[in-house]
């Protein structure tokens, strides 16, 4: 290569020994010539002597596109033996000298200072990860302050690229982080381009949704285009371009409030995953621009649009849950590959140990087990990974010698990337995810639930449900069980409009009627139990740890429908003690206890299926010393819940396959245990 004093320009000549049709064409298939572009002179037989005098007209695994070529044509930047020649269509005749002058480009961007994650890089590409809050390239009202701007101080080899966007092939929105490919060069950019337009990117995201999509697993083929309402939004429109995005619920919240997706987009409309979602009923949380902006510059919870319930959880996200989790290409130039950074990247991760990827940055295996540098999936904790095709990646020693260097054999070498999201996403699906832990003491009549109760509520200074007071209260003048009682009993039970039930009729005339029975309690445990929901709803949104309840017909009654895991402490007092009790303190009859006993399980079957057993069979002292151990019992089951769910996450962050669902864990034992001996989980 030439360069011309004083111009700035990159100059090269060629000898067109067989002459062309066309003088772009001939420059298009010359200019790009050298061992890094992949691409070489038109007669293999002067390869190398064109390459040894005349060297290339870029920089090493650069090339021109054909328009650029045209450009500089008509400007009268190709001579053809000594005369300018301003039409791409004129033909070179044989034997012809040709000179290329390529100004030396230049950005209109400064490089700017700041954190950039650089996750891989080569001769030709890299791949970051772009951190949420950072425009991806100026824009008008954002002239400054871009990653475009911060790329230039990383890569000074972009400058030559010019234009506003150096190095950028792809986007992500602003408040939206995590992997993006960058090219170094045009002859790079214009490969990845047309990998991006031949659907040949694999891109997936993490988003956390409002609701639960059903079915869990779809598709959404819908054109985007921008809403002809709000013209800052984009939505999915007839007149909209093509768009294509799948979907799979990996987490699907018990209760229904949100679900954590991976969302895989085949096209790369603007906002198509936050249009896409919101088309399906289940719009981004945190996405102001796509729920209700109103309610999210109020600092509320936007509700998800079916439901009027607000989430379960304090924390308010200041984004859209979005994350670019995974990225893979085939490697447009494999002879650039960096394998020194892909060796020493699987091997710190090879050496965690047993830390699980501890303080490792990336892995590189291969799909063939045989062929893996970092030992299989030994360490699937790895913050960052990379694989390659077997068929192109080896060592020589199958992993075996941490020292030996990485070779690409044949075939197109892939490259796999998965990158966990930023610490805002991982807390927002955490405090999602993490409810107040559902406690339910039951037990037989008489037993001392109430007492436990209390005890437990000053031991823990949070409330406690029960479902006897709220009974009472549906009962009272006004209530809605008097209502549908009197409904339909007339003055039987409520003897008259605005009265209270008259409990001691209802009661007889109950025990001495078992359809009557099963009749009055299809009317009110449901709404026995929809108060319990209200009571569990509120804890969730007060944060508190727990949601206890005292039930003491939880098992009889349908306790086994609750739709999240449920923590069941049984209170055991032995029938001679309990009916002395029942006799003494309320003035029951034996008649009265015979008939409650029979209305629940047989009190052994009942504390064998409960997770834990608290004894009740001593003084007030001993109890209070039940509750003390209950209360560490249950902050033991609380934060092994929540250790559960943070591996579940961690595991979906990796990238690995895991069971969708409430992660219920529980450590050896058996069902019924004296005393809050062990750890139910939850």
């Amino acid at each position: 290569m030439s360069m011309m004093p004083g111009t700035g320009s990159k100059v090269a000549r060629f000898n067109a020994e067989q002459g062309a049709a066309r003088l772009d064409a001939f420059l298009a298939r010359h200019a790009p010539f050298g061992p890094a572009s992949g691409l070489y002179p038109e007669n293999p037989a002067n390869s190398a002597e064109t390459g040894r005098k005349q060297g290339s007209v870029l920089g090493r695994g650069e090339t021109l596109s054909r328009e650029t070529i045209k450009k500089l044509i008509r400007a009268g930047k190709v001579r053809v033996n000594g005369e300018a020649v301003l039409s791409p269509k004129a033909p070179v005749p044989a034997g012809a000298e040709i000179e290329l002058s390529v100004p030396a480009p230049s950005s209109p961007l400064t490089p700017e200072s700041g954190p950039l994650r650089i996750l891989y890089r080569d001769a030709v590409l890299a791949v970051i990860d772009k951190e949420a809050g950072l425009t991806t390239h100026p824009a008008p009202g954002r002239p400054e302050g871009t990653l475009a701007h911060r790329l230039l101080l990383y890569f000074p080899e972009l400058a030559a690229a010019g234009g506003p966007r150096p190095g950028i092939v792809h986007r992500l929105d602003k408040d939206t982080g995590g992997l993006m490919l960058i090219a170094l060069n045009e002859t790079c950019r214009l490969a990845l381009a047309q990998h991006f337009a031949e659907r040949k990117i694999f891109k997936e995201y993490l988003a956390l949704v409002y609701g639960v999509p059903k079915p869990p697993i779809g598709r959404i083929n819908a054109p985007v285009g921008r809403d002809p309402a709000h013209k800052t939004r984009m939505a999915v429109t007839a007149s909209g371009r093509p768009a294509e995005s799948a979907y799979r619920v990996l987490y699907a919240d018990p209760a229904g409030h949100f679900a954590l997706t991976s969302v895989r987009i085949f096209t790369g409309r603007t906002h198509q995953v936050r249009v896409h979602m919101r088309s399906i009923g289940h719009p981004l949380i945190g996405d102001s621009l796509y729920s209700d902006p109103r309610r999210a510059a109020a600092g509320k919870r936007p509700p998800h649009p079916a439901s009027d319930r607000k989430l379960p959880y304090p924390f308010m996200p200041g984004r859209q849950m979005l994350h670019a989790h995974k990225l893979a290409f085939v490697h447009p130039f494999p002879e650039a590959l960096n394998h020194a950074a892909l060796c020493g990247q699987a091997l710190s991760v090879a050496g965690a140990g047993d830390g699980a990827g501890a303080g490792a940055f990336c892995r590189v295996s291969c799909r063939s087990t045989s062929l893996s540098v970092a030992g299989g999936d030994a360490d699937a904790g790895a913050s960052c990974r990379i694989s390659c095709r077997p068929t192109a990646l080896s060592n020589a020693d199958n992993g075996a010698d941490a020292g030996v260097a990485l070779r690409v054999e044949a075939g197109e070498p892939e490259l796999r990337f998965v990158c966990p999201p930023p610490a805002d996403f991982t807390d927002c699906a955490l405090s999602l995810a993490r409810r107040a832990l559902r406690v339910v003491l039951t037990g037989s009549p008489g037993c001392g639930k109430s007492s436990l109760s209390a005890l437990f509520a000053e031991e823990k200074g949070i409330p406690v449900f029960s479902a006897d007071r709220t009974v009472a209260e549906l009962y009272e003048a006004g209530g809605d069980a008097a209502y549908l009682l009197r409904a339909r009993y007339g003055d039987r039970f409520v003897p008259g409009a605005g009265a209270c039930v008259d409990k001691k009729v209802l009661g007889d005339a109950m025990r001495a009627d078992a359809v009557l029975h099963r009749e009055v309690e299809a009317l009110v445990h449901p709404m026995v139990y929809h108060a319990l929901e209200a009571f569990r709803t509120e804890c969730d949104e007060l944060g508190l740890p727990f949601a206890v309840a005292e039930i003491p017909l939880y098992f009889e009654t349908g306790g086994k429908h609750d739709k999240e895991d449920v923590v069941t402490v049984g209170v055991h007092c032995p029938f001679p003690i309990r009916r002395e009790r029942l006799l003494r303190l309320r003035g029951w009859s034996d008649a009265v206890i015979a008939g409650m006993e029979s209305r629940q399980w047989p009190e052994d079957k009942k504390t064998a299926a409960c997770d834990v057993v608290a004894d009740n069979s001593g003084s007030l002292e001993d109890l209070g010393r039940e509750a003390k151990r209950l209360a560490i019992f249950l902050n033991d089951a609380r934060a092994a819940r929540d250790a559960a769910l943070t591996r579940m996450f961690a595991a979906f962050w990796d990238g690995r396959e895991v069971r969708s669902g409430f992660c219920r864990e529980r450590s050896e034992g058996t069902r019924g245990q004296q005393g809050p001996g062990r750890n139910a989980g939850a």
